[in-house]
């Protein structure tokens, strides 16, 4: 079973939060919230948290996850940064879990 704590980033979880919760349990994924990489591409203290943390997934073998990817712009350094999957309205917009069948099966 893969595991991921909440997103880094995020109200809901904390860096101290993320290293708390993987003490002896480490994590699959990292995700980075939203309000980590909105305006990514612009807000260069941004990229500099995002470039920490996935250093520090590729130190630790966990794979980074971005959030509320919208634009070009933030795909684009997300890549640059190393960035192994991403999720957002640039890429799809949400669907009902039926539709999703439907195209998956």
């Amino acid at each position: 079973m893969e595991s991921a704590p909440e997103p880094t980033g995020s109200r809901r979880a904390t860096p101290l939060s993320y290293f708390q919760h993987s003490s002896g349990h480490p994590a699959d994924f990292i995700k980075l919230d939203i309000s980590l990489t909105r305006s990514i591409n612009t807000d260069r203290w941004r990229r500099a948290l995002a470039r920490a943390l996935i250093e520090f997934g590729q130190d630790t073998d966990c794979k980074i996850i971005a959030e509320g990817v919208e634009t070009e712009g933030e795909m684009s350094i997300l890549r640059e940064l190393g960035v192994h999957a991403a999720q957002g309205w640039l890429l799809g917009r949400p669907v009902p879990i039926e539709e999703l069948w439907r195209v998956v099966l």
